[in-house]
C-alpha cells in the first residue's frame, strides 16, 4: 500500500511539473523577414519572318460523289499551286476535311426532300518567304480556293526575343523595387525569389498603318511580332 501511494505521489509532482512549466516557459518567435515584391514586364519586338495561312475549297452538289469529286479536282489544282511555289511539304498540313447536308426548304419554309452536299478541305501552309504571300493567295483562289480562315505572322526562332524580353522584366522589376524602397526610406537587399508566371508570356501579332506591303493585288500588313514576359521578384529589406 506504502510503495502505492509514493508512486501516485510521484505521478502528480511530474504532472504539476509539467504544467508550470508549460505556463511560465517561453515560445520561440518566429522571425520575419520584411521583403518587397514586384511584377516586372518586358517586351521585344521584331519584323516577322514567317507567315502560316489557312484556306480551302467547298464543293457544293446534289450528288455526294460528284461533290466529293468536284473538290478533289479543285484542292488538287490548289496543291499544284504551292509546288509551284516550291513551298516545303512540310509545311503544307490538312487542318480540316469534312462533309454536311443541306436540307432544301421551298419558299414557305416546306422541306422538298432534296438535299445539297456540302464538301470542305482546308489546309494550313506555312510561307517563309513573305515576299510570296500575294502571289499566294491569288494563284490559289485562281485555282479553286473559295475560303480564307486567315493569315497569322510570327518569328520562326523566338529564343532570342524572349531572351530580350526576360532582360526587360527584369530590369524593370529591379527597378521598381528600387524605387519602392527609396520612397519607404528601407535599403533594398537581395533577391529572394523569381517567378515567371506561366501564361504571362504571349507573342501577338500587332499591326502597323505604316507596315503595308503590297504584292501583285493583294495587299498584305506584316506589323511586328511581339514577345511579352513577366516576371515577379522578390526582395529582401535590410535591416
Amino acid at each position: 500500500m506504502k510503495i502505492k501511494f509514493v508512486i501516485f505521489s510521484m505521478l502528480i509532482s511530474l504532472f504539476l511539473f509539467s504544467c508550470t512549466t508549460s505556463s511560465t516557459g517561453t515560445i520561440p518567435e518566429t522571425a520575419i523577414t520584411p521583403i518587397i515584391s514586384v511584377t516586372g514586364s518586358g517586351t521585344a519586338s521584331a519584323k516577322p519572318d514567317m507567315a502560316e495561312i489557312q484556306f480551302g475549297v467547298q464543293a457544293v452538289s446534289s450528288n455526294p460523289t460528284e461533290a466529293v469529286s468536284k473538290n478533289t479536282d479543285q484542292m488538287n489544282a490548289v496543291m499544284n499551286v504551292l509546288q509551284s511555289l516550291n513551298i516545303d511539304d512540310a509545311d503544307i498540313q490538312t487542318a480540316n476535311y469534312s462533309m454536311w447536308i443541306e436540307a432544301i426548304s421551298d419558299a414557305n419554309g416546306n422541306p422538298t426532300g432534296e438535299q445539297r452536299y456540302h464538301v470542305t478541305n482546308q489546309v494550313n501552309v506555312r510561307l517563309r518567304d513573305l515576299a510570296q504571300i500575294g502571289a499566294l493567295l491569288e494563284d490559289v483562289i485562281n485555282a479553286g480556293v473559295n475560303n480564307v480562315s486567315g493569315i497569322t505572322f510570327g518569328v520562326a526562332d523566338t529564343k532570342k526575343l524572349t531572351q530580350t524580353a526576360m532582360d526587360n522584366a527584369l530590369a524593370d522589376a529591379q527597378q521598381k523595387a528600387e524605387r519602392m524602397a527609396e520612397d519607404l526610406g528601407v535599403k533594398l537587399g537581395d533577391v529572394q525569389s523569381i517567378i515567371e508566371p506561366g501564361t504571362a508570356s504571349s507573342p501577338s501579332p500587332i499591326f502597323a498603318e505604316s507596315a503595308i506591303a503590297s504584292v501583285d493585288s493583294v495587299p498584305i500588313a506584316e506589323g511586328q511580332f511581339t514577345k511579352i514576359v513577366q516576371v515577379q521578384v522578390t526582395f529582401t529589406i535590410e535591416p
